[in-house]
């Protein structure tokens, strides 16, 4: 399966401007970013927002998941001499 570089805006980053946003590469597959293409265009919106707005609720999702392991990971408790 072959890869291909897509230029996302980002509005916080550093990097160089495109439409006068920031903007970050990011590699999706072919098909993922051809979908995506004929999606946004369908809906006429960026594939930008979206990708944002299709991947920030899963990705809230998992983080939340993520954070809650963390919280209830046991401690190792460590001997007393």
């Amino acid at each position: 399966m072959t890869v291909a570089t897509a230029e996302l805006d980002r509005p916080m980053a550093k990097k160089k401007l495109v439409n006068s946003r920031p903007s970050t590469s990011v590699k999706l597959h072919d098909d993922v970013l051809e979908m995506g293409r004929i999606i946004a265009s369908l809906k006429k919106v960026t594939i930008t927002d979206l990708i944002s707005d299709t991947l920030r609720p899963l990705f809230e999702e998992m983080q939340q998941e993520e954070a809650t392991k963390l919280i209830r990971k046991p401690t190792k408790k460590t001997k007393e001499s």
